[in-house]
């Protein structure tokens, strides 16, 4: 049985600097946060720069899905739905049960894990709309220590992948068809026939075989456009992925008949409500196919996703390199009638997050944890930066 790993007890993180060069070694028994996770990992990137020659800076590699509800991945406890590939990476690392993102929305939730800061305060709070003059990214902060940086796939906010630190980018925007989807190949127009998901999947691969020919560490962020809908508002799988699923096996929500008289009154008109109706909402075999159709292209998803995952073990990666997966939000499957996102219920905020990487046990940590929490890794930044001058 997995352990429970309480906070803040079993962990011990000690640098000490004598000349600029580090004598303790990082002892880490098990992590029970996110913000101490980036606190770590941020450090260990910045302590390696001090330290003896030899020594390698760790990888990170961050893959966000989209729209995935937390209860959407096999190893989260779904008997139905079809991931292999994100079962095993997960099992194999800390699982966090409760994972939120701060708003249940494609850019502004992209912009608060890139900047650490609430919408209110980097300037994304809807769809498209561009970070403010001088925010600055996790990729921007890594990319100052040495570090190679890439995205791949979905890009969601103003700036240009180029503007915000990637020094490689291949990049869809906003919502689109699976297949023949307009793609920003570093800085070429393409329109490639395989599914979107597949051609980034590639490309990421790519950008982590051209990371280790250069000898340098490297932050890839994977950015996947399923479980998305695609933009005529369907979930497009291929007929034989469907066929592994039965009808009778999808989940119904409890809730899917609620009233709503005990709640706010916008809620009655809101577009949740509406365009789950238009889906036939709330009878239960219209969730059941939607369902169904929901689950497909996550197994779609966990399948293009196993050649990125086979590569890092291909490239001998693993022993160097901390893997990170979430999703940017959840998504409503007829709680209280609804459909999509947005609206602060937990189908909405609450998603899959695990992360793994050398030193860390497999365990199950239960502590609450936000997409926002990257903001601690530019404290840490700064501190460390401080604690190196002061002991050089």
């Amino acid at each position: 049985m997995r352990e429970f790993i309480p906070f803040p007890e079993k962990w011990c993180f000690l640098f000490t600097f004598q000349g600029g060069e580090p004598f303790s070694q990082l002892i880490m028994k098990n992590v029970f946060s996110l913000p101490i996770l980036y606190f770590c990992f941020t450090t260990l990137a910045l302590a390696y720069q001090h330290s003896s020659p030899g020594v390698e800076k760790p990888n990170f590699i961050f893959i966000y899905s989209d729209d995935q509800r937390y209860d959407a991945l096999g190893a989260n406890g779904n008997p139905v739905i079809i991931t292999p590939e994100l079962d095993l990476l997960a099992r194999q690392g800390i699982q966090f049960t409760n994972a939120n993102v701060v708003f249940a929305l494609c850019s502004p939730s992209r912009a608060a894990f890139l900047t650490g800061r609430y919408g209110s305060s980097n300037g994304v709070l809807e769809l498209g709309s561009d970070l403010k003059q001088g925010e600055k990214t996790i990729a921007q902060y890594l990319k100052e220590e040495g570090y190679l940086t890439g995205m791949s796939g979905k890009w969601h906010i103003g700036k240009k992948p180029s503007e915000t630190g990637f020094d490689f980018s291949v990049f869809f925007t906003g919502n689109g068809d699976y297949y023949n989807r307009l793609i920003y190949d570093e800085g070429k127009a393409i329109t490639p026939e395989i599914h979107c998901d597949q051609y980034c999947a590639s490309r990421s691969v790519d950008f982590l075989k051209d990371a280790v020919a250069s000898d340098k560490p490297f932050f890839l962020f994977h950015n996947t456009q399923l479980p998305h809908m695609n933009g005529a508002l369907i979930w497009d799988a291929k007929e034989k992925t469907k066929a592994q699923y039965r009808l009778e096996n999808m989940p119904v929500a409890n809730s899917r008949l609620d009233d709503l008289v005990d709640k706010p009154e916008y809620l009655r008109t809101v577009r949740n409500l509406t365009q789950a109706r238009s889906y036939g909402y709330p009878n239960a075999d219209s969730i059941k196919s939607h369902t169904r159709d929901y689950y497909a292209v996550i197994t779609e998803m966990d399948h293009f996703l196993s050649e990125l995952f086979e590569s890092i073990e291909t490239l001998g990666l693993r022993d160097n390199t901390y893997i990170f997966f979430m999703s940017d939000n959840g998504w409503m499957l007829g709680e209280h009638g609804f459909t999509s996102k947005v609206l602060p219920y937990r189908p909405s905020t609450h998603v899959p997050f695990f992360v793994l990487g050398p030193e860390l046990a497999p365990g199950v940590n239960q502590e609450l944890v936000l997409n926002i929490d990257s903001r601690k890794i530019r404290m840490k930044l700064i501190i460390w930066r401080k604690m190196t001058s002061l002991s050089q």
